[in-house]
């Protein structure tokens, strides 16, 4: 029994130790595994896999056999076939079966051996096989290469500017830790972090030096902006980058001299009339940025524009509206901005900012603005303006002992004087026949137009009327784009009480009416430059049903007299201003000069001259035909053009056709007949008579009255006897300069 006790203690422990060993076998595999993932904790940088690229300098992360030196060989490269070279260093693996290589000294290819001579490949540190081959178990180490140098276009720079860094290498993506001798941390991050650079700012030191910062950089060739705004003392520097887990590193230094800002207004007294809007003109000088501020405490109002020469033309213009300014834009129909650019500008407004008394903190008290919106436009008075290159907003900081608002850094003023408003004058025009809805956006449009229109109170049925109305102060909220909003002027849709009308003038016990207009039968011109305080209204007067003889009155009008409150905040309840004139339609109509007894005569030559008179509008094409039937027939016509007196001619090569040879004469216009069918002869010579048989229309309506007293406008008199040349002659000069550049500085709604 006890032999048989014996035996069994004696298989148990034999069981309890084949089990030992066995569970020790498992617990050194475990941890074998735990140590393969230990490399997020180590501080290498990169973790060995075979067939791998690694850079000089870099730290490499693997495990092995703990205890175990093994062998780092260089692969010789130079036969014919690669082999396994010299010997390089040993690696040593600690009690947890890890180690690490580092890389400062190594460049090429590379391969361990374990102590049994076998090749070790490896994957993310963890060996693969202890058996491998030299091609599955080689490695590379190269040289990272690394320049840097300022772009020769951004230096010499200055403080308040940038300059590009170019940094060229053969790795693609990687950290580059950032020094220069006398600047620290902070100094560092002001120059490279901006939100606006393409390379990543690393917060904080990425080096052991704590006077550093750490890039991303990522490509062969890259770039980094360096910014000197914030950080703005001048000096020579040296930029030191150093690659944060390799051996390379380049420098790139630069001159910064002292920001030399120069700032000014083209003009230092900008006068404008109120409810228009004025342009605003800065020009640059070593920087792109310029702040504008409009008002001040003394007239209860202060904004400010950033204004961006965008295109780096040395000057900027933004269009302030004095109409909308200080006002709750939602309010105001069509109108989405007190700040605007040219059309065409490649500047840029890059931001507003309206102050009121809050903003100035524990000095608000101080200050006289006030917190609210204003309810009504900006009235007459003079607007302090100023220009600075510091963009920081106004604080508490920025009111000076006495309770007044300081703008820091002033580089120069100027004044926008606003002055009262007014309505002046109507006059009408004609042109050659044509449509109404011409570009105003397009200069060569507008100019052709207006150099073709001749001054007139009658227009033949076809042409086209121009009314041109002088008035200021109503160029803020009148446009001439129809779809913004704003309505129009001549439909009764204008949400600001401004009415162009066309109205018929009535007879005995008849009621007047008005012209009903369509976008294709009217378009307005609003000027490019408001000091002309000039618009135009044109009408295609085709298909508008009106018959020979209809007389019109033209009027303008500011206000409403009719409605209680005015729907003007320019003119007082139960008030307008008005001014009118009036236009006579007429028929079209053409007459021949030498008739002699009901017949026209026309000389044998070879350039027999034919002419007469017409009431349509200077520079209208016309058509002369003669026409004889029956034996020897022919059809003659010349197109020809009508004059500034209202005259036309033409050549006719008659000298083929018999003397005495009848024929009938007519004038066309388009394809209507505007003239008799006058009976023609062919005569040796032409018997002198009076020019015309029908006189041209005279326009002797005297100068529109006006409810104010109008200052000195550019507007030719209305009192003429004939209708004129065609275009703006001496006396209206400045309105011809209007058309050949308008839209140049055009308002942008």
């Amino acid at each position: 029994m006890t032999d048989t006790n014996e035996k069994l203690r004696a298989l148990f422990l034999t069981a309890l130790m084949v089990l030992s060993v066995f569970a020790g076998t498992i617990a050194l595999s475990g941890s074998a595994a735990a140590a393969a993932n230990t490399f997020a904790d180590s501080d290498a940088d990169q973790a060995l896999s075979s067939n791998g690229t690694y850079w000089q300098g870099q730290e490499l992360w693997l495990e092995g056999t703990a205890g175990e030196t093994w062998e780092l060989r260089r692969v010789d490269t130079s036969g014919d076939n690669d082999a396994v070279g010299g010997l390089v260093q040993q690696v040593v693996f600690d009690s947890n079966g890890t180690a690490t290589i580092d890389t400062s000294n190594l460049d090429g290819t590379y391969v361990l051996e374990d102590e049994s001579n076998g090749l070790v490949s490896y994957d993310d540190g963890v060996v693969q096989s202890q058996s491998a081959t030299l091609a599955q178990a080689d490695w590379e180490v190269a040289v990272q290469t690394l320049s840097a140098s300022f772009d020769e276009d951004d230096v010499p720079t200055d403080t308040g500017s940038s300059a590009t860094i170019d940094v060229d290498s053969n790795r693609g993506v990687y950290q580059v830790n950032v020094t220069a001798e006398g600047l620290d941390e902070e100094d560092l991050e002001m120059i490279f972090n901006q939100s606006d650079d393409g390379n990543a700012f690393v917060a904080g030191s990425g080096a052991d030096d704590d006077d550093s910062v750490q890039l991303n950089i990522s490509g062969s060739s890259d770039t980094v902006e360096a910014n000197f705004t914030e950080f703005d003392e001048a000096g020579s520097y040296t930029f030191d980058f150093e690659v944060s887990d390799t051996t390379a590193s380049a420098s790139a230094s630069v001159e910064v001299a002292e920001e030399d800002v120069d700032l000014n207004f083209a003009q230092s007294i900008i006068t404008q009339e109120e409810g228009d809007w004025a342009a605003i003109t800065v020009t640059y000088g070593d920087t792109d940025d310029a702040y504008i501020y409009v008002g001040g405490e003394d007239v209860n109002y202060l904004e400010r524009v950033h204004l961006v020469d965008d295109d780096g033309d040395g000057q900027a213009t933004v269009i302030f509206n004095t109409f909308s300014a200080g006002r709750n834009l939602s309010t105001l129909p069509g109108i989405d901005a007190t700040f605007t650019l040219p059309d065409g500008s490649d500047d840029e407004i890059a931001g507003t900012e309206r102050y009121t008394r809050a903003d100035f903190g524990n000095e608000m008290d101080e200050v006289s603005l006030q917190n609210a919106t204003l309810s009504d436009p900006l009235e007459p008075a003079d607007y302090g303006l100023s220009v600075t290159a510091e963009g920081a907003s106004l604080g508490e900081d920025d009111v000076n002992d006495d309770g007044d608002i300081v703008i820091p850094d002033e580089e120069d003023v100027a004044t926008l004087d606003l002055t009262e408003r007014s309505t002046d004058g109507i006059k009408t025009w004609v042109a050659p026949t044509g449509a109404a809805d011409i570009d105003p956006d397009d200069a060569e449009d507008v100019s052709n137009l207006l150099n073709s229109v001749t001054p007139s109170d009658t227009v033949a049925i076809g042409d086209r009327l121009i009314v041109q109305v002088n008035a200021s102060g109503i160029f803020g909220y009148v446009s001439d784009d129809s779809g913004n909003g704003l309505g129009s002027v001549y439909d009764g849709n204008s949400p600001y009480g401004v009415y162009l009308n066309i109205t018929s003038v009535a007879g005995s016990n008849q009621a007047s009416s008005s012209l009903s207009l369509s976008g294709d039968e009217a378009q307005l011109i609003t000027p490019d430059d408001p000091a002309s305080n000039t618009m135009f209204l044109v009408v295609d007067t085709r298909g508008l049903g009106l018959d020979d003889g209809d007389d019109y009155e033209v009027s303008f009008q500011v206000g409403n007299e009719e409605q209680s409150s005015s729907p003007n905040p320019y003119v007082d309840d139960d008030e307008e201003q008005r001014v009118e004139t009036e236009v006579t339609f007429q028929s079209n109509d053409a007459s021949f000069n030498n008739v002699q007894d009901g017949d026209l005569q026309v000389e044998q030559s070879s350039d027999a001259m034919v002419s007469g008179t017409t009431n349509a509008a200077p520079g209208e094409e016309l058509s002369i035909r003669l026409r004889k039937t029956g034996e020897s027939p022919f059809l003659m016509t010349q197109t020809v053009v009508v004059q500034s007196d209202g005259s036309f001619n033409g050549t006719f090569d008659t000298s083929a056709i018999p003397v005495d040879t009848t024929f009938t004469a007519s004038v066309r216009e388009g394809g209507d007949v505007i003239s008799d069918d006058v009976d023609g002869v062919i005569v040796e010579s032409v018997t002198p008579t009076p020019e015309t048989t029908t006189a041209p229309p005279e326009t002797t309506t005297a100068p529109p009255e006006t409810t104010t007293a109008p200052p000195e406008t550019t507007m030719a008199p209305t009192e003429t006897e004939s209708p004129g040349q065609p275009g703006f002659g001496v006396a209206i000069a400045i309105l011809a300069l209007l058309g050949a550049a308008l839209l140049a500085l055009r308002r942008r709604d």
